[in-house]
């Protein structure tokens, strides 16, 4: 794999461990504030740092000239010298602790001092004894999520999001197909089905001999297993891969075989020993319906997958609107006209811009004062920027009770209002779902916004009874997002059926918070080809006329309610 500058993810990783560990040491408040707002400055920003100058750098806010210095050397040689130093001084094993939700820096730092925690076996070792509860500032509660999220944390930490490797293994998909003999390299098993998390990435390897002997010395592939039946590799950049091999005549098996569960497979039955000319003709020579690879998983019927018309279901192509975009009023790095011309740049019809609310003072939400001068500024906008359209929309935080953040005469001012949960968490399921459905009831929410609250490997989701959510928004003319963050993908796929059956529309939307975070778009797209979403059931593949009409019928339909 070719060498490269340190990505601003990666500076970025670097900055918020080197604020933590100075947590855990007790060091500096002013300074570790600023190393972390670097951290999160930096993962914001739409142009790499390596490609920008010194004062391009100096120039972001919350960058002075002391950080920029330490990016350089970053860019440099790939290290940050005062993070080595203190990993120097740190247990290696105290730095996982800083992967359980709820303690960061400074509690991790309490408990290493204290109670001498350095690992997670000592630390779910206390809690479990009742040490932790005894501290200042923790208490039983505490002691209590930190066993459910070491368990939880364990239970993921192997397991990666399909968009954090997709990048790095298309690079080393690249890379083999240099190799002599290699035909063709594709992702198989669960990366060929697109799951949000992927536990063992696995690539099918087409070659002249049908085996993997010539990747045996491939200088980027470090073998923990080799076997020309099985094929399993660890690879140099410290992810397990599974590979395996084929031969042209065996590549249609095998990608059927890799990316389709034995649930599945029972219902097709196929001869091993045809050489098929593609996957299609398996399928077609069971007489079953093509099924595409994302919907190849055991959770959905056979049935419902053999009823699924593979033309009906969405691509990118359909998609004609950059729904739940936030610009700088809140917390997004780019203007609304930056925005804008991204969404432009991209090919879209229109914007439905969708800042924070007024509750959501961690995200400097919106107060009525500000939306009106948003609303001006929309309105400027979409004069220069004709036929292309701003929509104003809000995301409107759900309060605890379920009523949202405006008053009626603040909300009716949106073109669009998506409602979501962004606080109170720790609810029962009977709570949070009576929070959600008052919210569904309330006439100015259009769009229910991330259903769950969940992060991919960070933490669950909060338990709601899905069955009554999507009813009810059946019931409201409501739409459900399917949050295409790939840390949320929100609501879970698993649920498009129920949605589809019950003719609730879904919206694929990035929830965008810069620029390049459009393009997130395509990982809600992944998700809801996995449910068999049909395009037309998608709010944001509505064409501008369509989407227009959308909004109309809603607001005629408030008018009725208020």
């Amino acid at each position: 794999m070719s060498e490269s500058r340190a990505s601003n993810k990666e500076i970025a990783a670097l900055f918020r461990l080197l604020g933590e560990i100075m947590e855990m040491h007790d060091e500096n408040p002013f300074k570790i504030r600023s190393y972390l707002n670097a951290a999160r400055q930096i993962e914001m920003l739409d142009r790499e740092l390596s490609e920008m100058s010194p004062s391009e750098i100096k120039a972001i806010p919350g960058i002075g000239d002391a950080i920029q210095k330490k990016i350089a050397v970053i860019l440099e040689s790939g290290h940050l010298p005062l993070l080595d130093n203190y990993l120097e001084q740190t247990p290696a094993g105290i730095l996982e602790l800083l992967q359980i939700k709820g303690l960061g820096g400074k509690k991790a730092g309490i408990l290493w001092r204290k109670l001498g925690i350095s690992d997670l076996d000592e630390l779910l070792r206390a809690a479990e004894s009742h040490q932790i509860a005894a501290l200042k500032g923790f208490g039983p509660k505490t002691e209590e999520n930190i066993i459910k999220s070491v368990s939880y944390y364990l239970s993921v930490k192997d397991k990666k999001l399909y968009a954090q490797i997709e990048a790095p293994l298309a690079e080393l998909m690249q890379e083999l197909m240099q190799t002599e003999g290699v035909i063709r390299v594709q992702e198989n098993g669960a990366l060929r089905r697109k799951n949000p998390v992927i536990e063992e990435p696995e690539l099918l390897i087409t070659s002249e001999s049908g085996t993997l002997h010539e990747l045996k010395n491939h200088p980027l592939l470090q073998w923990k297993h080799y076997s020309e039946k099985e094929g399993n590799a660890g690879i140099a950049w410290s992810r397990s891969l599974r590979l395996t091999a084929c031969d042209r005549k065996g590549e249609a098996l095998a990608l059927f075989m890799g990316s389709t569960p034995e649930t599945v497979r029972q219902h097709i039955r196929f001869d091993p020993g045809l050489p098929y000319l593609s996957e299609r003709d398996i399928f077609k020579a069971a007489g079953v319906p093509y099924i595409i690879p994302e919907m190849r998983e055991s959770e959905l019927s056979f049935e419902y997958m053999c009823s699924v018309k593979e033309e009906e279901i969405i691509t990118e192509k359909d998609l004609r609107g950059v729904i739940h975009a936030h610009s700088s009023y809140s917390d997004g790095t780019r203007s609304i006209r930056d925005m804008a011309l991204a969404a432009i740049e991209r090919g879209y019809e229109y914007l439905l811009l969708s800042d924070h609310s007024q509750s959501a003072f961690y995200a400097n939400g919106l107060s009525p004062e500000r939306i009106s001068r948003q609303h001006e500024e929309i309105d400027r906008i979409n004069e220069e920027l004709a036929p292309f359209v701003i929509f104003k929309g809000i995301e409107s935080d759900i309060l605890y009770d379920g009523s949202l953040d405006y008053p009626d005469e603040i909300l009716a001012s949106f073109d669009l209002v998506i409602a979501s949960v962004h606080s109170q968490l720790n609810m029962t399921e009977a709570k949070a779902t009576e929070r959600l459905l008052k919210a569904i009831r309330n006439p100015y929410t259009d769009v229910l916004g991330h259903m769950t609250g969940r992060l991919l490997l960070r933490r669950e989701g909060y338990p709601v009874d899905h069955e009554a959510i999507i009813g009810a928004c059946a019931e409201e003319d409501t739409a459900i997002e399917i949050n295409a963050n790939p840390h949320r993908l929100d609501m879970d796929w698993r649920y498009v059926p129920m949605a589809v059956e019950k003719g609730v529309m879904l919206s694929i939307n990035p929830d965008a918070h810069s620029a390049h975070g459009i393009d997130d778009i395509r990982y809600g797209v992944f998700a809801a080809r996995k449910g068999g979403l049909p395009a037309r059931m998608n709010l944001s593949s509505l064409t501008l006329a369509e989407f227009r009409n959308w909004l109309d019928k809603r607001k005629k339909r408030r008018k009725t309610r208020v």
